[in-house]
């Protein structure tokens, strides 16, 4: 698998394959295919508490990992859009993959309005 084969997966709550994903399996997707890292994330949660329960993903990604000065191929970014926490992971310094609701994954730039919103980057 490569990086190419983590863009364009649709969206799904809990989901963790190819046929639709979230942000948590997204990166744990990621991980193995960018860092050959493998990482499991067992808590459950679907459409109704993904947000509330959203802080559990900042807490793995904190416990799992170290904070980095800057971006780099593999870290994790941690997002914070005033309601819940995101999670996606960085192919390069300036550019990073993830997925939204409804959506499919994609890679987008570091923009001035997401570095407002990325609370940490861990390696």
């Amino acid at each position: 698998m490569m990086l190419s084969d983590l863009v364009g997966i649709p969206w799904k709550v809990g989901g963790r394959s190819l046929n639709g994903i979230d942000c948590v399996g997204l990166a744990i997707l990621a991980q193995r295919v960018l860092c050959e890292r493998e990482l499991s994330f067992p808590q459950k949660y679907g459409e109704s508490d993904q947000h509330e329960k959203s802080v559990i993903i900042k807490e793995e990604v904190e416990r799992l990992f170290s904070p980095a000065k800057a971006p780099e191929t593999g870290a994790v970014g941690l997002f914070y859009f005033g309601d819940c926490w995101h999670v996606a992971t960085f192919t390069g310094a300036t550019h990073f993959l993830h997925i939204f609701p409804g959506q499919t994954s994609r890679i987008h730039k570091l923009t001035r309005a997401y570095k407002n919103i990325c609370k940490g980057v861990y390696v």
